[in-house]
């Protein structure tokens, strides 16, 4: 079985190979396939850590700085008490929690604002 990392690294050599004519404005937009591996290899390491919380895994992910491996689904989130919070994107959450097999509620806080690092 391969690793997330493994995964991540396989379908960023597919998309630079498939974007190697594109200008570099179109590069910085995620691929389909890069947004689907992004997820998978997220829900994996969620499984592999024991975590059923994205939540917790988000902070997992910060604290391990590991961000820089999920450029397509990374977001920055304000739940509406006055800071910043690295997460998923709300289209990678949904994904992410149809992979695990659950229905994609909304998070426990409000999300007011997010944008893309």
């Amino acid at each position: 079985m391969k690793t997330f990392l493994q995964k991540i690294e396989e379908a960023k050599l597919r998309q630079a190979k498939a974007n190697k004519h594109k200008n570099v404005l179109d590069r910085l937009n995620a691929s389909p396939d890069m947004f689907n591996v992004e997820c998978e290899a997220y829900a994996d390491l969620m499984k592999s850590k024991g975590v059923t919380n994205i939540s917790v895994m988000n902070s997992i992910v910060t604290r391990e700085s590991l961000w820089n491996n999920f450029t397509a689904i990374r977001a920055i989130s304000d739940f509406g008490d006055g800071r910043d919070t690295y997460s998923v994107s709300r289209s990678a959450y949904k994904q992410i929690n149809t992979l695990l097999g659950r229905s994609s509620n909304p998070s426990k806080g409000t999300l007011d604002n997010q944008r893309r690092f």
